[in-house]
C-alpha cells in the first residue's frame, strides 16, 4: 500500500497495528477480508485527540491563538465524541447482548455509512444504529435509506428479522 506521497506505508502501518496497537484497519462489516474497501484508523483516544486537535492546529498554538484554537475544538468536538460513543456501544452490546458480529458499514464511495450494525445469526436478527451525541441530527428516513443500500450489497441479510434505530448519550 502506498500513500499519496508514493511511499510504501505497509512495514509502517503493521508495526502501528501489531506492536503497539495504535492503529486498526477496518473494514466495512460483512465484506470480503480481501476487499480493498478498508481503511486504517487510530484507536488510542488520546492519539486521536491530540493529532484530530493540538498537532493539526500547532500554528495556532505557536502563535498562542488559544481563543481560536477553543472555537475549533467547540466547533469540531460532536465529530470526535461521536467516535469514542460509537466504540462505547460497540464495546457495550459485544458484553451485553447476543450479537455475535458487530461492525460500521460503508459503501464503495464513502458516502453512505451505518455507525453500528449487529447481527444474532442463531436469532435470526440483524440490527442497524445510528450514533449521535445530538439526537435531534437523527432522521430515520435517513436510516432506512441507508439500510435499503446495505441490502443492496447484502441481499442475503435481508431475510433476517430488523431492527433499527438511535443510540446517543442517553441510552449508556
Amino acid at each position: 500500500m502506498k500513500n499519496i506521497i508514493g511511499v510504501d506505508v505497509n512495514g509502517y502501518l503493521t508495526k502501528l497495528e501489531e506492536q503497539y496497537q495504535l492503529v486498526s484497519k477496518k473494514q466495512p462489516i460483512f465484506d470480503k477480508p480481501t476487499g480493498k474497501n478498508c481503511h486504517y484508523q487510530i484507536d488510542d483516544c488520546f492519539f486521536r485527540f491530540w493529532f484530530r486537535f493540538v498537532f493539526k492546529y500547532r500554528g495556532y498554538i505557536e502563535l498562542e491563538r488559544y481563543e481560536q484554537l477553543r472555537e475549533i475544538a467547540l466547533r469540531d468536538f460532536d465529530v470526535f465524541s461521536g467516535y469514542a460513543l460509537e466504540r462505547y456501544f460497540h464495546w457495550k452490546f459485544t458484553e451485553t447482548t447476543s450479537y455475535a458480529k458487530m461492525g460500521a458499514w460503508w459503501d464503495r464511495k464513502g458516502s453512505e455509512e451505518i455507525d453500528l450494525v449487529c447481527e444474532d445469526e442463531l436469532g435470526g436478527e440483524i440490527a442497524f444504529f445510528e450514533v449521535k451525541t445530538n439526537p435531534g441530527r437523527y432522521s430515520d428516513a435517513r436510516l432506512q435509506a441507508k439500510i435499503e443500500k446495505f441490502f443492496e450489497k447484502n441481499p442475503e441479510k435481508r431475510n433476517l428479522r430488523q431492527k433499527s434505530g438511535l443510540l446517543s448519550i442517553a441510552d449508556m
